[in-house]
């Protein structure tokens, strides 16, 4: 069993990456490659998945955890909170990095504050690639970045960027 936003974010993605650039995906759980580091991937899920807590605690990542103490999303440099939780909305992120163990490998996660937070980020990145890479143009390339998405509650399709860090 797994939760609705990780198939739903799996599918946006699955379904992106074929349509867009023809690469096939493999879906595998997160217990499956628990021990594994040097490989790109992208983890659907905060604290329910392993991939996403290594992501948090690499030494690569210096933009975004999240604090359970606070229940809230953080950035990493001054422990501040990248958003406040409202009732109309859910929030995710998307965090892009690159581990320090294998700088030349990309690791994502799109994670949320709530179902539709991890689902509208996922939606948000298989949909709105462009807008996040133009975010991206004057920066080196392979940049590590932070996106907020805010998504209305069941409503993937809602999902907008709220806040962009690099």
């Amino acid at each position: 069993m797994t939760s609705h936003c990780e198939i739903e974010g799996g599918s946006f993605i699955s379904l992106a990456l074929l349509e867009k650039s023809r690469i096939t995906t493999v879906v595998v759980s997160d217990e499956a490659v628990k021990n594994k580091l040097d490989f790109d991937f992208i983890a659907f899920g905060a604290m329910s998945n392993t991939k996403t807590e290594d992501m948090f605690r690499n030494d690569g990542n210096n933009l975004a955890e999240y604090s359970l103490s606070k229940q809230r999303f953080i950035r990493k440099r001054d422990q501040s909170v990248l958003y406040e939780p409202n009732e109309a909305f859910d929030h995710g992120i998307i965090l892009k990095i690159h581990p320090t163990q294998f700088p030349n490998r990309s690791w994502i996660a799109c994670a949320g504050y709530g179902e539709s937070g991890t689902s509208g980020a996922a939606y948000f990145l298989a949909q709105h690639w462009t807008e996040l890479e133009g975010r991206l143009k004057h920066l080196p390339p392979d940049t590590p970045f932070l996106a907020v998405i805010e998504v209305e509650r069941g409503k993937d399709e809602s999902a907008k960027l709220a806040l962009f860090e690099t």
